[in-house]
């Protein structure tokens, strides 16, 4: 017994081995020093491994401390406020929820903190406070905002409407008729581009005529392989051409011109329209929703 008692204090008086992997961890335990990352868990007052969940979540960190009820509550408003988000996409409404989801992201986050703010001055929290919005916003909101417009849908404001157009329209499925969005880019024409100008934008158009056709012009109209269409404003009245591959023939909008009053400003003008008609597939945006949702999309 008298060994056996001597053994065990040998074992506990000598510390265990370290592993043949330990040498590997250095850098870690180096790196987590510098950065001083043995305090995160305390200053969110959440073990570590919880973080990335309360973070993300808005509304979880009031579930991990134990008030389910008001966490439910916040993820419920969460939730609403998303709903109206998507509903009234470039509207005011949707830019108050937007500001509200953020808000509730920011406060689930500080309410993570409120052990080691509570022993802070309320400047310091306040500033802080301010300081999180801007970080949840721009670091979570902005570029989720940038995928869902570049992947699925965005609002583009024309002509003083708002269309929500599907950016995941495939521009290769495009057909003789359907309406598009697309970009414009900032040009000028006529002496010294003076005459006739357009800003940078974008621009909602039927195609009337796609890669292949053949497009002609008249005093009566133009014709697409032949067959008469009613004439649009500052068409040519002469004159044909043949669409290429990768393009797309769509007459644009005269409101989105700024003219300037001169000698030969019609013909300028007419010519512009002429160029700004080509919309190639490196400008396509995407296809305008017939219907978001309830309210129906009134195409130009």
């Amino acid at each position: 017994m008298t060994m056996n008692n001597a053994t065990m204090d040998n074992n506990l008086y000598y510390p265990p081995r370290a592993r043949w992997y330990s040498k590997l961890w250095r850098p870690w335990y180096a790196l987590k020093r510098s950065l001083r990352l043995d305090v995160v868990p305390s200053l969110f007052d959440q073990p570590l491994y919880k973080l990335p969940m309360g973070i993300l979540v808005p509304g979880l960190a009031f579930r991990l401390y134990g008030q389910p009820l008001i966490g439910w509550l916040v993820m419920a408003a969460y939730g609403l406020a998303a709903l109206v988000f998507v509903i009234w996409i470039g509207y005011q409404p949707a830019t108050v929820a937007l500001t509200a989801m953020i808000s509730i992201h920011a406060s689930s986050i500080l309410h993570m903190q409120r052990r080691t703010l509570a022993d802070m001055q309320f400047w310091i929290r306040l500033a802080w406070s301010l300081l999180l919005f801007v970080i949840v916003s721009a670091c979570i909101y902005a570029p989720l905002c940038r995928q869902l417009e570049r992947r699925w849908f965005m609002p583009l404001r024309i002509s003083e409407r708002v269309y929500v157009i599907r950016t995941s329209a495939i521009p290769r499925l495009v057909r003789r008729g359907n309406w598009i969005a697309y970009r414009i880019a900032a040009q000028g024409w006529g002496e010294h581009g003076a005459a006739v100008r357009i800003g940078e934008g974008y621009g909602i158009g039927q195609v009337l005529a796609v890669a292949g056709d053949k497009v002609s012009f008249s005093e009566n109209g133009f014709s697409v392989n032949q067959e008469l269409l009613p004439r649009r404003s500052y068409m040519p009245t002469q004159g044909d051409m043949t669409v290429a591959e990768g393009d797309w023939f769509v007459w644009p909008d005269v409101a989105i011109l700024e003219q300037r009053a001169n000698a030969g400003t019609a013909d300028v003008t007419v010519e512009a329209m002429r160029q700004l008609a080509t919309i190639r597939e490196s400008e396509f945006v995407g296809i305008p929703f017939r219907r978001w949702w309830w309210r129906k999309q009134p195409l130009p």
